[in-house]
């Protein structure tokens, strides 16, 4: 018995399968919807990169710029600070040199008034003369000094009108003169202090000054 292949006839409407894995007609990376035009994936996903990177950059230029604001910022605090420091290092250098000059010429007078007590004498005739058309006038001194120089300033001719006391709260080499005008302090320490006063800026006072305070005036 003999058999014979026979060919059938597609139906109509059928498309062969492709058992081969053949993809549809057209470009690499794109597909259709539906009906609708080929859709490129490629380039959706290189805008959407070139999109992302063009926001990352802004936002890391936005960071930087930031950045660089605060850091001029402090920097210019800083260098406000710097002049500053240095006005008030120049400052205070200055009142130590001063402070310093006049602390060695107080140990100077005080040298000189030890060796020789009739600069006493002279300070008080100095503040004497400052007192124009006094009446009466009283030389407090330290009792110690008053026992040396005490004599040569209480006697006869212009200082018959003035007396010489013994004070003790006036300090060693200390010369108080009062008058109808108040007291004059015209000690070295007040003195130098005086002048301190007048160069720096009205504290100043001398290292290991402790003259009493019997109130200048002039």
């Amino acid at each position: 018995m003999s058999y014979r292949a026979t060919r059938l006839a597609r139906p109509q409407g059928v498309e062969p399968f492709d058992w081969g894995g053949t993809r549809p007609s057209g470009s690499a990376g794109s597909r259709r919807d539906g009906d609708g035009p080929p859709v490129d994936i490629a380039a959706i996903e290189r805008d959407a990169f070139l999109k992302g990177y063009s926001q990352g950059e802004k936002a890391g230029s936005e960071a930087a710029a930031a950045r660089t604001e605060r850091l001029a910022q402090k920097l210019g605090e800083s260098l406000d600070e710097l002049v500053s420091l240095r006005k008030e290092t120049l400052r205070r250098s200055e009142q130590q040199t001063v402070q310093l000059a006049l602390a060695i010429a107080h140990r100077l007078i005080q040298r000189e008034l030890s060796v020789d007590r009739s600069l006493l004498v002279g300070m008080a005739r100095t503040a004497l003369d400052r007192l124009a058309d006094y009446t009466s006038a009283t030389i407090r001194l330290n009792p110690d000094d008053y026992a040396m120089v005490g004599a040569s300033l209480s006697g006869t001719g212009p200082l018959a009108h003035v007396q010489v006391v013994a004070d003790p709260t006036v300090a060693s080499n200390g010369c108080i003169v009062q008058s109808d005008f108040g007291f004059m302090d015209v000690s070295p320490e007040a003195q130098l202090e005086q002048l301190a006063r007048a160069i720096l800026d009205g504290s100043a006072q001398l290292p290991g000054s402790d003259s009493p305070g019997h109130g200048d005036a002039s």
